[in-house]
């Protein structure tokens, strides 16, 4: 998605593509050409690398930024400022600065060194234990994406856990909610992941109401487990297929209320 508002947006801006006639521009499919992703350690989409003419990485955009903030970005780069190394360099000075750490550990990530990321993240939330900055519940769920991500499930699971137990009123507590049962689906306990996905839907379908919007995720049907897995989410509309994603429901509010009354009494009377 972000890759495609980069190219629709980002890179079609005027001052962009003015901007970018000092580079040589190169795209690659990063789940196609995996070697060189695996060498720049790529782990998101869309990664920018700015490198220079030896290949050698200055620093990265990851994410999508408009044209001003992008050109930014690489601006800031080009002159040494803002980099990852910069900031290693900064560290010893700022180890105690609570906001500095975080955004550190947040580039740490980007960059996919994730046990430099970890290090630091744990080290944030010790540094704000009444979580003043906010941040607290969000360097939880990158710690757990990033065990995710390491097949590392036992500890995505404890840091998603975390943000419930700890943070319930935050607005991390629904993604860490499904991590929770992500954690649990990876690791191939798939009953558990049934009944998280399946606590899922009935908690914030009753929150939201009819009439609100729908927690939604979307899952491949060239996924053997996913569908097995999520076939109850689909039928109770909480989960829609890419292919359906962008079709307008037909139904009535009072139909959509009667279906889903027959269906979850089905699916709790099975799963729970």
């Amino acid at each position: 998605m972000w890759c495609k508002a980069l190219e629709e947006s980002t890179y079609v801006d005027a001052t962009f593509i003015q901007f970018s006639k000092r580079f040589t521009c190169a795209k690659l499919n990063a789940e196609v050409d995996t070697t060189t992703a695996a060498r720049y350690r790529v782990l998101g989409y869309p990664t920018i690398m700015v490198l220079n003419e030896k290949g050698e990485e200055l620093d990265r955009v990851v994410g999508y930024y408009r044209a001003p903030e992008f050109i930014s970005q690489v601006e800031d780069y080009l002159a040494g400022r803002n980099t990852l190394a910069s900031m290693v360099a900064e560290e010893p000075a700022k180890k105690n600065d609570p906001e500095f750490i975080y955004k550190l550990a947040d580039r740490f990530a980007d960059h996919g060194l994730f046990e430099d990321s970890r290090q630091r993240f744990l080290v944030f939330v010790t540094l704000d234990p009444k979580n003043k900055s906010g941040k607290v519940d969000d360097a939880y769920y990158r710690l757990a994406r990033m065990a995710r991500k390491q097949h590392d499930y036992a500890n995505d699971r404890k840091y998603a856990q975390i943000i419930l137990d700890r943070y319930p009123e935050s607005d991390m507590m629904k993604p860490a909610f499904l991590e929770v049962g992500q954690g649990f689906r990876k690791d191939g306990q798939l009953a558990k992941a049934r009944k998280i996905f399946l606590d899922y839907a009935k908690r914030f379908f009753q929150m939201n109401g009819v009439t609100g919007s729908l927690p939604s995720l979307a899952y491949d049907h060239s996924d053997v487990v996913s569908r097995e897995l999520m076939e109850p989410l689909l039928k109770v509309g909480v989960i829609q297929t890419r292919a359906s994603m962008d079709l307008k429901r037909e139904s009535s509010t009072a139909d959509f209320r009667s279906v889903w009354a027959r269906i979850r009494s089905r699916n709790v009377a099975r799963f729970s």
